[in-house]
């Protein structure tokens, strides 16, 4: 495993967070009556999870995990790797 790709990763993913907390500041009418910022807004929590996504891909990967069976039906619970 080598900790630069996680190291890496992690500091995108706090310049997406950086960049939205400063959004944040926006006045929520400002926020609702702006569609453009709601998008940028939109990319950034999308980029966030995405990043966190690509860790975890990475880190199933590298420690040879299953990944955990997502459910089928809406009510039904995922099978995360630590239950047992």
């Amino acid at each position: 495993m080598e900790p630069e790709v996680i190291a890496t990763r992690l500091l995108k993913l706090e310049d997406y967070v950086r960049h939205l907390r400063q959004l944040h500041q926006a006045p929520l009418d400002e926020y609702i009556e702006d569609e453009n910022l709601q998008a940028i807004v939109e990319r950034r929590l999308q980029l966030a999870i995405q990043v966190c996504m690509d860790i975890a891909s990475y880190l199933i990967a590298q420690l040879s995990l299953s990944a955990p069976v997502l459910p089928n039906q809406p009510g039904e619970r995922c099978n995360p790797i630590c239950e047992k």
